[in-house]
Parts: C-alpha cells; structure tokens; sequence
C-alpha cells in the first residue's frame, strides 16, 4: 500500500496520516511518499515501520519532475491500493499512476472551501481535481458528511464519495477538563481558547472583536484569551499584530481583557493548554471539514463553542454554534452560553463527549478504512 501526500508538515492532514500509517502498518506493507522534503512531523514517522520517500519537490513549477519521479517509485512498489491526500497529492498520484495496474486508487478529501486569502494557483488545483475525479479514482474518501457535500456540488461523482471521520487523538481518551463552567454557573474570570495556526479564515481576530464586544455588555467579568499554533508564539505575529490592535484598549490596560499565546504544542503540553482553558471557541470561517481542535475540546469535556462551518454541526448542537461567523454572531453566542443553566451545561457536555468517543475512536475508523481498502478485491 502506498500513502502520498505534498508534505509532512504540522498539519490536520498530515497527523492523521501518521496515525493511520501507524495502525495500517501491522497488517500492511506500508509506503509512504512525501512529494516535498524531510521537515516537520518526519521523525514521528521515520519511528514506524514503513518505508519513506521524499521526493524533494515543493514548488508547483517543478510538477512535472515530481511526476516522473512518483512514476518510477509507483513502479518500483507495484502497489495493490494507492491513496492520495489533498488535492494536490490526487492529480500527481492521478497522472502518474496511469498506465499502471494499481487495484485501488483512493483520494482523500479534507476541507470544504479554501480560506481567505488563498493563492490563485490552489484554486486552480482544487478546480482541476475537481474534473479529475470522474476518471481517475476509483474511491473517494472525505473526512465529514459537509466535505462530501461540497465536493460533490463542485464536482465530485457523488457515486464514488464514502465519509469516514477522523480518529479522536489518543491523549484525549485519558484527559478530562477542568472547566469553571462545569462548576460555577457564570464565572467572573475565565479562560477562552482556540488552538489554530495563525491566518486568515481562521478567526482569530473575530474572537478578539467578539471578546472585546462581551466584555463591554458584562462590566464585572474577566477574560483571559489564549492562543495555541504556528504563528502564535509569545512573541509571534499574533502577539505583535494583537498587541497593536489593543494599545490603547481599555480592557486591555485594566486588565480584564489578558492575551496568553503559544506556540505550537505537543505532548504533555498540549494536553495542558486544552485541560486549563474553561471554553474552546472555533472561530473559523472556512477550511474545517473535520475540525479535529474542536474534536479534542469535545473529547475531553471541554465546553466548546463554535462558528457553522464544516463538520461543527457534527460534534456541537445548534445552542452552541454561532448564526454566523462575524464577531457579534460569535459575542451573542458566548452570552448564551454564559447564562445557559450549570446542571444543563454539565449534562450537554457530557452527552457530546461520550458521542465524540463512540463515534470516532480508533477501532471504528480503522475498521471502516480497512472495509474500503478491501472492498474492491
């Protein structure tokens, strides 16, 4: 079995990947190629049991060098099932995969609409999986029900796409939150978190606005807002484009509204951050097919919030997503949730967690990534 995907870096993609090549490895004879370099998550794979190729090409002007050369490792490994992650791993494996007699060629889709701010040339390469995808693959797997959906209305034949969510991380199975809101009914001083690299479309200005905007309607109270992911280390972007933004803000210089930012977390650290915050807010406005941030929160009894995008709908009730994704949308919501009653609050909370631990715990999305692999023989 092969595995190809443009890079290893500290992505969603790319953490689900090595956990899949993890568990497949003890039944399959797994390949992994890598169409860009040796860099981010590659010494968490290099400890499985699977054989690795970098092909070293990063840039979409060396496309055709990276498809002669995933066309000599394709026939080198002579692989019985082919599977493809983000759109640009689908047309290289697509195209240099033709020719050859691979059983199952199996693409993987992970998000819904590309983010703010998107380069031209993703736009063009998602329209061009798009129309690669009534030809070359013979499944097509998507991370949520919405990135079936939005796939298909773009282009995807409906006939070849099979939902299969994301596994729940292995450190939240034994984490559980210590949230105030799970024992004081509003809490005077609290802590809101996202974990999400910082850039545009995923929201973390908005939840900035939206903060400032309840703490205006709610004088007594105290927030501490914090921030987890690339581009959020103490002195990263967002602490430099947030500290300017909030110079002169009065929250900000009394002390009521405090900034705690960090970087990207791993490990015991990770597990921290998540326990010590009192809600998670998603703050998205595009890009979560499969939120898996939002996952964790859930998973660890976390009261969570979010904007409707993506899968949100999967793991939260109505109550607690946003109308919309703009800051006064995501203020309101949190003034609903901060009212909602403790015993209420306790039990919503409760019941999404057992649901996120049934319904995407390791056996049952194995299982069915084993049944798909089979299903063709």
């Amino acid at each position: 079995m092969v595995f190809i995907i443009p890079t290893i870096r500290h992505g969603g993609a790319e953490l689900f990947l090595l956990r899949l090549s993890a568990l497949a490895q003890h039944k399959y004879e797994i390949h992994l190629v890598v169409i860009g370099g040796r860099e981010g998550l590659f010494l968490e794979f290099e400890q499985l049991e699977i054989k690795i190729y970098y092909l070293g090409f990063e840039k979409v002007s060396r496309f055709p060098l990276a498809l002669i050369q995933l066309k000599r490792v394709l026939k080198k490994v002579q692989p019985d099932v082919m599977q493809s992650f983000l759109y640009l791993a689908d047309i290289l494996s697509g195209l240099a995969s033709y020719g050859l007699k691979i059983r199952l060629r199996v693409w993987s889709l992970r998000g819904t609409d590309l983010a703010s701010g998107t380069t031209n040339y993703k736009l063009v390469i998602q329209r061009v999986a798009a129309k690669l995808s009534k030809r070359i693959p013979n499944l097509i797997i998507s991370c949520s029900n919405q990135v079936s959906d939005f796939h298909v209305k773009l282009g995807y034949p409906k006939s070849k796409v099979f939902t299969i969510g994301n596994f729940v991380s292995g450190w939240a199975l034994h984490a559980k939150s210590d949230s105030l809101f799970l024992s004081v009914a509003r809490p005077m001083k609290f802590k809101i978190g996202i974990a999400a690299r910082y850039e545009l479309g995923k929201g973390h200005l908005a939840l900035l606005e939206a903060v400032l905007i309840f703490l205006e309607n709610n004088p007594l109270v105290t927030v501490d807002l914090c921030f987890s992911g690339k581009g959020c280390e103490s002195e990263g972007r967002l602490s430099r484009d947030f500290t300017k933004i909030l110079s002169d803000n009065t929250f900000f210089k009394n002390g009521r509204l405090n900034l705690l930012t960090s970087g990207l977390l791993s490990g015991s650290d990770l597990v921290d951050w998540f326990c010590n915050l009192d809600v998670y807010f998603m703050a998205s406005d595009s890009l979560e097919g499969f939120p898996n941030s939002l996952a964790e929160a859930v998973s660890i009894g976390l009261p969570a919030l979010a904007t409707p995008v993506g899968a949100a709908v999967d793991f939260l009730p109505k109550e607690r997503i946003s109308f919309d994704s703009t800051s006064i949308s995501m203020a309101a919501l949190l003034e609903r949730f901060c009212q909602e009653d403790l015993e209420s609050r306790k039990s919503i909370t409760s019941e999404l967690r057992d649901d996120m631990l049934l319904t995407y715990n390791e056996s049952e999305v194995f299982s069915a990534y084993e049944s798909a692999w089979e299903a063709k023989k």
